[in-house]
């Protein structure tokens, strides 16, 4: 791909981005004379324009752009409904790359042609996905393999987006209220790392191995064979395992599988990987898992896997027992422990959410689901989770991908699975709780071991003696001291709001300074990226993109008057 296609597509992307932020200040200049009711109903309707317009490029595009999508509709703590609603229409598929691209890649990575290297070779790809494309062949001893073959200039394409959208949202980080709600620096360092790995197979392979290896014991859950000697970075050989997309439902009742009982194989194995392993496959579509005859499971595409320490995985054993106990107060607590609400968010709504969450993780059926009474509470808590300081960790973000999806497959499998139940049964083991969610005794955690066995249950505490009682009752009582430290830091910065605490420093020749460098700060930013503005608008045009150009060449008309347009200077008053 010559380097004048990857800068067009660049001015694309930002291009884009920049229609949307012109939009939306458009927009905001009109509040003032539209009422509340015409300016949501705007606000709405061009919400739906940006989202469809977002996902028809992100299809036409493909390469990043499908994924980071794919990512943004799972973040409704970061765009409004009908952004994330549109943007869960985008599906990882897109129509194969040319026999001759396939043929040009295995060539260049195993030295032959793939008619040479493979027998029965087949060039019609039996999936097709943007970053690469699996065919069907088998080995000269017989055996049926499934090749994946990247597609060709992939890693280029790849940093040229990663380069669009870092603009892009180091803009909305500086410029919009997403900066305010969200780590977008952190989000994208993340996005990066795990792309940047996708698209090296042998870490995929390495990830497939390791997986396989995690399930070596469990006849349920399988993962295909890698063959390393044919395996390079950019084609990955591994056995041919073929069954039924675990979406298809129908197809899973017709093949004599009992659906319930492949969502609860497929729950039991996400709290394995997540309790146990601390290492899962985040990118569980429906396309990636697939039911044999005997109603196992076979994960495949290992490219975008997540990993959870050894110390945050015990974080998540209040969290469950929160959740079988029924305890709101305690749920809140740890989820703002885990970092998902800031100090000062309104819990009320969210406590309300939570208590109907829990029901239905229990099986409990929500009653008149279209009534009027609980439309409002929807609308109620879309609102909370978009207005309200309410943040999803970096290092949750590919997590709740997964279980957002995984919940979805789920209840499309068994719709009264009881999910608590499954904690209940399946999670405490891992966690040393007792069926009460409590912290379980010598004999209880014995027990957990002895019904584990090799699966990784807690090891049994008997015999430990007086020194490990010792230690357990100091790490106790540090760890409730770290806990109330928080609490304690909250009641101050209360006391200080309310007006009971004073605490007087002279800030203004400190203020000054800082209002100096902000200001040169802004300029420079304005300045940047009205030059981007320019150039992309002049990339459009040489490619003779014409609608875009006109947009383009707009948009660097306005920026630059907005970066050079003379301001006056703002005092600051003393005190």
């Amino acid at each position: 791909m010559s380097r004048f296609a990857l800068y067009r597509r660049m001015a694309t992307v930002l291009m884009m981005a920049a229609r949307i932020s012109l939009e939306l200040l458009w927009l905001t200049r009109q509040q003032d004379r539209l009422s509340p009711a015409e300016y949501a109903a705007r606000q709405q309707a061009l919400f739906l324009r940006q989202a469809v317009r977002l996902r028809q490029t992100a299809v036409r595009l493909g390469g990043l752009l499908i994924k980071l999508g794919q990512f943004l509709s799972t973040r409704v703590d970061v765009l409004p409904e009908v952004y994330t609603h549109e943007l869960s229409k985008l599906q990882d598929m897109v129509p194969p790359v040319s026999p001759a691209d396939v043929r040009e890649v295995v060539q260049a990575e195993l030295g032959q042609a793939p008619e040479q290297v493979f027998l029965d070779w087949e060039e019609q790809p039996v999936a097709s996905a943007s970053f690469g494309q699996v065919h069907r062949a088998r080995l000269a001893d017989g055996r049926l393999v499934a090749v994946k073959v990247q597609r060709p200039h992939l890693d280029a394409i790849v940093r040229a987006d990663l380069a669009a959208v870092s603009i892009a949202l180091a803009f909305a980080d500086r410029w919009t209220r997403w900066g305010e709600r969200v780590d977008l620096d952190a989000i994208f360092n993340e996005l990066k790392t795990i792309t940047l790995q996708e698209l090296d197979y042998l870490q995929e392979a390495e990830h497939g191995a390791r997986f396989a290896a995690n399930f070596a014991s469990d006849p349920m859950v399988h993962a295909p064979a890698v063959y390393p000697e044919l395996t390079r970075r950019r084609v990955l050989v591994m056995q041919y395992l073929d069954g039924i997309r675990i979406g298809d439902r129908d197809a899973i009742v017709r093949s004599g599988v009992d659906p319930k009982a492949v969502s609860r194989l497929l729950v039991q194995s996400y709290l394995r990987q997540v309790l146990r392993d601390g290492f899962f496959h985040a990118d569980p579509h429906p396309g990636n898992i697939f039911v044999e005859a005997d109603g196992s499971l076979v994960f495949v595409d290992f490219g975008m896997m997540g990993q959870i320490a050894p110390g945050d995985r015990l974080v998540f054993g209040r969290l469950v027992s929160t959740v079988i106990t029924h305890d709101l107060d305690g749920l809140i607590d740890a989820i703002r422990v885990l970092g998902f609400l800031r100090a000062h968010a309104n819990t009320s709504t969210m406590k309300k959410a939570l208590g109907m969450a829990l029901d239905r993780l229990s099986g409990v059926p929500i009653s008149a689901p279209s009534s009027h009474e609980f439309q409002i509470f929807l609308d109620e808590m879309r609102d909370f989770i978009y207005s309200e300081p309410f943040q999803l960790p970096v290092q949750y973000a590919f997590l709740g991908r997964a279980v957002g999806i995984l919940l979805g497959l789920a209840t499309g499998l068994d719709p009264d699975v009881d999910f608590v139940g499954l904690l209940r049964e399946s999670a405490l083991p891992y966690l040393g709780l007792n069926a009460s969610g409590t912290t379980a005794g010598a004999g209880d955690a014995a027990g957990a071991t002895g019904a584990t066995g090799a699966e990784g249950g807690q090891p049994a505490r008997a015999g430990a003696g007086v020194t490990w009682d010792v230690i357990v009752r100091e790490v106790r009582e540090m760890a409730l001291l770290l806990y109330r430290l928080p609490r304690r830091v909250e009641r101050i910065a209360e006391r200080i709001e309310a007006g009971d605490l004073r605490v007087q420093v002279d800030t203004v020749p400190i203020q000054r300074r800082l209002d100096e460098a902000a200001a040169g700060s802004r300029q420079m930013a304005r300045g940047i990226l009205a030059a981007s503005a320019v150039i992309a608008a002049a990339v459009l045009t040489a490619g003779r993109q014409t609608a875009d150009a006109h947009w383009a060449w707009a948009a660097a008309a306005a920026l630059t008057l907005w970066a050079y347009w003379p301001r006056r200077a703002r005092r600051r008053r003393g005190p």
